[in-house]
């Protein structure tokens, strides 16, 4: 489920909620049912757009809830450092701001920046800590440019790790 409201001139309301339960199947010979969580409310005013969020991806040490189909890129930190959800599951407690600039100079210049909080959802490990940052701006209506930022602080899985990207996006 998810959706926005008005609340005044210009102001919405944002929500989203979602739950899933993965397990074994068949003959599986390991037994296992995991839940998966997402709530994010958020608010947006004008140019600015700001959420909190808290994603749950169970984990009982042996398997964890995986999602091999999805663009973990896009929600798990831009360093990927979770495109697999290890053993202990994964817990995302995050913050994403937006702002997208208005008007001719800049007009279309979209500013993100997100932190995101890992932990393990068994075991109470505290996984690390990410910064991403990303600019766009189109040059035209079919020429776009981008450059976006992750830097992942370890603690107890994986490593640090700074990544950055710069791309150009034509659509034809």
């Amino acid at each position: 489920m998810a959706g926005e409201r008005p609340v005044g001139k210009g102001v919405l309301i944002l929500y989203a909620a979602e739950f899933a339960r993965q397990h074994n199947l068949s003959n599986n010979p390991r037994t296992f049912a995991l839940d998966y969580l997402l709530l994010e409310p958020g608010l947006k005013a004008g140019p600015v757009t700001l959420r909190l969020g808290y994603e749950r991806l169970e984990g009982d040490g042996a398997a964890a809830l995986q999602t091999p189909l999805a663009t973990l890129h896009a929600f798990n930190g831009w360093a990927d450092k979770f495109l697999t959800t290890p053993g202990n599951g994964l817990e995302d407690l995050y913050v994403d701001a937006g702002f997208k600039v208005g008007g001719k100079a800049l007009g279309g210049l979209t500013l993100r920046g997100m932190w995101h909080r890992f932990r393990s959802t068994r075991a109470g490990l505290d996984y690390g800590s990410e910064w991403n940052a990303l600019a766009s701006y189109p040059l035209n209506p079919k020429i776009t440019v981008l450059a976006k930022f992750a830097r992942y602080n370890a603690r107890s899985f994986a490593t640090d790790t700074t990544k950055a990207w710069f791309s150009v996006e034509a659509k034809f």
